[in-house]
């Protein structure tokens, strides 16, 4: 906590006027580590508002992508869908797939939230896809978290196929032909995890076979016909 406010006296100190938003950005995540989230979300905005003077894209889309999270947590689904939106479109703009993939995870979390498996479903594994590509082991880590929540909201309201969300994800693997080894790659999971999941796949779906399976997701409206 020290080096924080030491970083913020040097920062009224000096002259720089870029790079002055990392303080409260340190401090929103370290009270928002300490449950704190009304005092983390003033760092937060603050952070946005230092970004503006003058006008630093990469700080402005990161203080909105954590204010939109902060105020998840706090319940504020509305403005939290605001900062969040905001975070995400600019990501796009300054094209920096890192950032849109933390933004997709961060906005389907929020839609956990908003009761929007589906829409969910789709923003992790387009975060899946760059964060694999880019190697990026702790996103992923994060991004596997937020799946495994979707999975228990979920667990009370089962689909007319009666498979989960991420056992809807490995029958679509499936359909694609990977192994169990390149779905569990693919999904940052283990081969046994892959495993269990076809098992129930087989179980709930009556087939005996991978290509019995996709035959079912197709029957069910799982894949689409031209993927």
């Amino acid at each position: 906590m020290d080096w924080i406010w030491t970083h913020m006296r040097w920062r009224d100190w000096g002259d720089s006027q870029t790079g002055t938003s990392a303080a409260d950005m340190l401090l929103a995540r370290y009270h928002q580590v300490a449950g704190d989230i009304a005092t983390a979300l003033e760092h937060a905005r603050r952070a946005t508002s230092l970004a503006q003077q003058p006008r630093q894209p990469l700080a402005i889309l990161r203080a909105e992508r954590l204010t939109g999270e902060l105020a998840s947590s706090a319940g504020h689904l509305e403005d939290a869908a605001r900062h969040l939106g905001v975070a995400i479109d600019l990501a796009r703009a300054i094209q920096a797939p890192y950032e849109i993939a933390l933004c997709e995870v961060a906005y389907a979390s929020l839609l956990i939230d908003q009761n929007q498996s589906s829409a969910a479903l789709d923003l992790l594994h387009s975060a899946r896809v760059t964060l694999k590509a880019l190697d990026a082991t702790p996103a992923l880590s994060h991004l596997v978290v937020v799946e495994e929540r979707l999975e228990q909201e979920d667990a009370s309201s089962v689909p007319v196929s009666g498979l989960s969300p991420r056992e809807v994800e490995v029958l679509r693997l499936v359909a694609q032909g990977l192994t169990d080894a390149e779905i569990g790659d693919q999904l940052f999971i283990s081969r046994r995890t892959v495993s269990g999941h076809l098992q129930s796949i087989f179980s709930k779906s009556g087939a005996t076979s991978r290509a019995a399976a996709t035959a079912f997701a197709f029957e069910h409206g799982l894949i689409d016909p031209d993927e």
